[in-house]
C-alpha cells in the first residue's frame, strides 16, 4: 500500500463516509465515484467518471468545477508529500489525470502550498501510459526480476 494517498483525511473536507469505514478520505470526496455522486445529487446525469469527463470536455460548469475542486483536495494532500520528498516530477494518473480541470486544481494547490524552491525545478505532467499503465507497471517488474544481475549469472553459471 505504500504510495496510496487515497485514504489520508483531507482538512476541511466534508465528513463522506469512506469505504475504509473512515471519514474525510481523498477518495471519498475528491475520487472520480464522489464526483458522480454528487453530480447525481445534483440532478445531472451521469453513469460513470467517464461520462463526467465528457461533461467537462463540453463545458459544463458544474462537472468543471466538481473536477477542479478534486484536484485542489488532491493537490493539497500531495503538497505535503512534495515539501517532504521535494521530487524533480509528479506524474498524475488515473482517470481523472484526463481532465484538464482536475490538473489544473492540482497544480494550482501544489504552486500555492508548496515552497518556492520545491516548486522551481518541478514538473507536473500526466502519464501517457493510462489505462495501461498498471499492466506497463506489472510487466516491468517481471522484466526486472528475470533481467537481475544476480539471476542472470546464476542462470549463465
Amino acid at each position: 500500500m505504500a504510495g496510496d494517498i487515497s485514504h489520508v483525511t483531507v482538512p476541511g473536507a466534508p465528513d463522506v463516509l469512506c469505504s475504509c469505514g473512515r471519514v474525510g478520505c481523498l477518495d471519498a470526496v475528491a475520487g472520480g465515484a464522489a464526483i458522480v455522486q454528487a453530480l447525481r445529487r445534483a440532478g445531472v446525469e451521469v453513469a460513470d467518471t467517464r461520462d463526467v469527463l465528457a461533461l467537462a470536455r463540453d463545458a459544463h460548469p458544474l462537472a468543471t468545477l466538481m473536477l477542479r475542486e478534486a484536484g485542489l483536495r488532491t493537490g493539497g494532500v500531495l503538497a505535503t508529500i512534495m515539501n517532504f520528498f521535494n521530487p524533480q516530477r509528479l506524474v498524475l494518473g488515473g482517470i481523472l489525470g484526463e481532465a484538464e480541470a482536475f490538473v489544473a486544481g492540482v497544480r494550482s494547490a501544489i504552486y500555492s502550498d508548496c515552497l518556492p524552491m520545491i516548486t522551481d525545478q518541478l514538473d507536473i505532467a500526466v502519464s501517457a501510459a493510462k489505462q495501461e499503465a498498471g499492466i506497463r507497471g506489472a510487466g516491468r517488474l517481471v522484466l526486472d526480476a528475470l533481467f537481475d544481475p544476480a539471476q542472470v549469472d546464476r542462470a549463465v553459471r
